[in-house]
């Protein structure tokens, strides 16, 4: 697919990029950067440059970004992929809804709303540019590699905060010390338990299906210490995001009684090692569905009043970003509200697009890694959705550039291992 065709714009561009994107070690250095998305999310900081009662955020990875797409369009191609026509309707819907909401005068901030669109096209373009960096079966397992180590690294930091914490004051809270919330990060423990929930995913579903000892215990191990870090959050989301996940890694897996015997003895292992007051948060989430919980009644409000946006504005919606994200903590109230049941529908097809090519890919693949890979992903999607009841978690850079990083790596492995079932790998 020409993805540049009719487009004078981008084919100057192309022309003009083509002979750096050539150049002899280009595409290595492509890769480096590829490969260092991950660590990026999950431990460098944000720096605020729009502030008020909705902040806009510069992060590292937005320069990786950016020449990551000069590199791809110096490439000037781009593969298809099953999800291109869902994709290019998601960002139709979205585009209708803000011009719409414009025209009415629902978006009282339309220029935040067009920030908010470029940002998610920036995620979207990670997926894509990882995609076509990606020419074998080594290029992809190294940037699967890429974030098995970011998911150790940011577990680690977050238990070396909690032995060594910023702050000895009890801050009000109902626990003690909530990590990602100071330093690095800027009260991002729930961001950052969404991110190790689903790269501890990743990681144990190829502990899963793989053979050789060693790497296994390896992975088992990054496993057990980012449930410690996502303990140590005390995210009630990531903790519902965690056990759907786990029980869905127990569906996928060839020896079920094994992956849930391994899963209860993680589980046990940083239950043991949690502080007591963790205990008193796994109690309290009952309470919070039931709207009895302080910070509940009040995410209750905001959510009454977006199901009255989606009942005046069903079809698209009162316009992407109507309200800042942080007014719904809820990213299926924020589809809703903001694109309507248009904008909701087109996002369950994308994402149903994901998960049709991971169980395929499940299916028909042979190497045991991709099959890992490709159940953990499901397992980890599966997490996000839930957590996405908490948390606009596909609006968050630290959740949804991994993400779409991670989808690229499904989408290219899709596309090479297809159908070869019982055939060896193709590694180009």
């Amino acid at each position: 697919m020409d993805a540049f065709a009719g487009s004078k714009i981008c084919r100057a561009l192309h022309l003009g990029l083509a002979p750096c994107a050539r150049r002899p070690g280009s595409r290595t250095l492509a890769l480096a950067a590829c490969a260092a998305l991950p660590v990026l999310c999950g431990l460098y900081p944000k720096w605020v440059f729009v502030g008020g009662r909705e902040s806009l955020f510069l992060r590292p990875e937005d320069l990786v970004v950016l020449f990551l797409g000069l590199f791809a369009l110096g490439q000037g191609r781009l593969r298809p992929t099953p999800i291109d026509s869902r994709v290019l309707c998601f960002f139709l819907v979205c585009g209708l809804s803000i011009i719409v909401g414009v025209s009415r005068g629902t978006l009282p901030r339309p220029v935040f709303s067009l920030l908010y669109l470029f940002r998610l096209l920036e995620y979207v373009v990670v997926g894509y540019v990882t995609l076509n960096i990606i020419r074998s079966d080594r290029d992809a397992a190294a940037l699967v590699r890429s974030m098995v180590y970011a998911t150790a690294a940011t577990a680690v930091f977050g238990i070396v905060e909690r032995i060594v914490p910023y702050t000895h004051d009890a801050l009000g809270d109902a626990f003690y010390y909530r990590i990602y919330e100071r330093g690095l990060y800027s009260r991002d423990a729930n961001h950052v338990a969404a991110l190790l929930v689903f790269g501890a995913s990743i990681t144990f579903g190829m502990a899963m299906l793989i053979r050789e000892p060693w790497p296994c215990v390896g992975l088992y191990a990054v496993t057990g210490v980012a449930l410690v870090a996502i303990v140590l959050t005390y995210s009630r989301g990531a903790y519902l995001a965690t056990a759907a996940a786990g029980v869905l890694l127990i569906a996928l897996s060839p020896s079920r009684w094994r992956t849930l015997v391994i899963l209860v003895a993680l589980g046990l292992v940083v239950l043991a090692l949690a502080p007591d007051d963790v205990s008193r948060r796994l109690a309290s989430i009952g309470s919070a569905w039931l709207g009895e919980d302080v910070s509940m009644s009040g995410r209750m409000t905001h959510y009454q009043l977006a199901l009255q946006i989606f009942a005046d504005y069903p079809l698209l919606g009162a316009g992407l970003a109507s309200q800042p994200r942080v007014f719904y903590e809820n990213f299926y109230m924020l589809l809703l509200a903001d694109t309507g049941i248009l904008g909701f529908s087109a996002f369950t097809l994308l994402v149903a697009g994901l998960v049709w090519a991971a169980i395929d890919l499940y299916r028909s693949a042979s190497p045991p890694w991709i099959r890992g890979f490709a159940a953990g992903y499901l397992a980890g999607l599966l997490g996000l959705l839930v957590d996405g009841c908490a948390i606009v978690v596909f609006l968050l850079s630290r959740v949804a550039t991994p993400f779409w990083y991670l989808s690229g790596i499904l989408l290219w492995l899709h596309h090479a291992h297809r159908g070869d079932r019982g055939v060896s790998p193709r590694d180009a």
